[in-house]
């Protein structure tokens, strides 16, 4: 049965989005920590680990190809309460396993289950988004997204030292992003199948965009992928880490506002050419001091200038 939207239903079905957004963020966020963190424990090397971590964005790829083509067979409540129940199962069994080749499997699984998920998601938000409310549900929308960022990080001191334990706290998290989900009223957002624009024909239209989304998306992935491992062989504590992760994802969004305005008031180039020198700086400091200065401290500092370049 279809529901049409009325004032109170869009409300209700905006909390129930942003909710489920929050829980899952919050899970891939948890399980982003613990994944090297755990590995790391298990005497695998760097190398390894990232090799296992990366393969999360194969994952988000292939789900972002072909994600549409199961949500128009099988509707978008559907699509994301299957594909909720696989990331959930993925979560359980890297408690079962210490398996590198299942745990890179995993990683597959998990990164096209966040993929459709996340379309499904999107595609709501942009129904309910008109023009009068569209920038501040998007506003919303992003402080949800990393404020469940950063607190999923420290989810990992809920029960310290036990990594089977937290991957079961990522899939109960999951668990509670599907119940919002499945129990809204409204009417499924039309699908469109646009001929997608091939690789060479965009670089050819933007060569150095490509090249920076290239280079940007390699430098996301180092950092956030493998910022856990350099923190624990520096010997700090747990809660450490997750601050530290923590910090470098806050305060980058409490930046945002204030290079935008920068950005629209000056040029963007000059301002991304700033940005750049500072998280070089920034990166230099982090390796410098951090037998020095609390690794959190650091975390502000880096995460500001990382954060803040990558969003421009």
């Amino acid at each position: 049965m279809i529901y049409h939207v009325n004032n109170k239903t869009t409300l209700v079905t905006i909390i129930a989005l942003l909710v489920s957004l929050f829980a899952q963020m919050q899970a891939i966020s948890l399980l982003g920590i613990t994944l090297p963190l755990s590995l790391s424990s298990n005497e695998i090397s760097t190398n390894t680990v990232g090799q296992i971590m990366a393969l999360y964005s194969i994952g988000l790829v292939v789900g972002s190809y072909q994600g549409k083509k199961v949500i128009a067979r099988v509707g978008h409540i559907r699509a994301f309460a299957g594909f909720g129940a696989i990331a959930i199962v993925a979560a359980i069994m890297h408690s079962l396993t210490q398996s590198v080749v299942f745990y890179a499997l995993l990683r597959i699984v998990s990164g096209l289950s966040a993929a459709v998920m996340l379309i499904v998601i999107e595609s709501w938000f942009n129904t309910l988004s008109q023009n009068a409310n569209r920038s501040r549900l998007m506003a919303l929308h992003q402080v949800i997204f990393y404020f469940a960022m950063g607190t999923g990080q420290l989810m990992i001191n809920l029960i310290p030292g036990n990594f089977s334990a937290t991957f079961l706290i990522a899939a109960l998290l999951l668990c509670c992003a599907l119940v919002p989900i499945t129990l809204i009223r409204i009417e499924n957002p039309a699908l469109t199948f646009n001929t997608p624009v091939k690789l060479f024909a965009l670089f050819k239209i933007s060569p150095c965009g490509i090249i920076g989304a290239v280079c940007l998306g390699n430098a996301i992935g180092t950092v956030f992928n493998l910022a856990p491992i350099y923190a624990n062989n520096m010997q700090v504590s747990t809660i450490d880490i997750s601050f530290f992760m923590s910090a470098m994802v806050f305060s980058g969004v409490l930046l945002q506002s204030t290079i935008g305005k920068l950005a629209d008031k000056y040029s963007r180039e000059a301002i991304l050419i700033v940005l750049l020198i500072l998280t070089a700086g920034a990166a230099q400091l982090l390796l410098a001091l951090n037998t020095l200065v609390p690794l959190p401290i650091l975390g502000i500092v880096f995460g500001s200038a990382y954060c803040v370049f990558i969003s421009g």
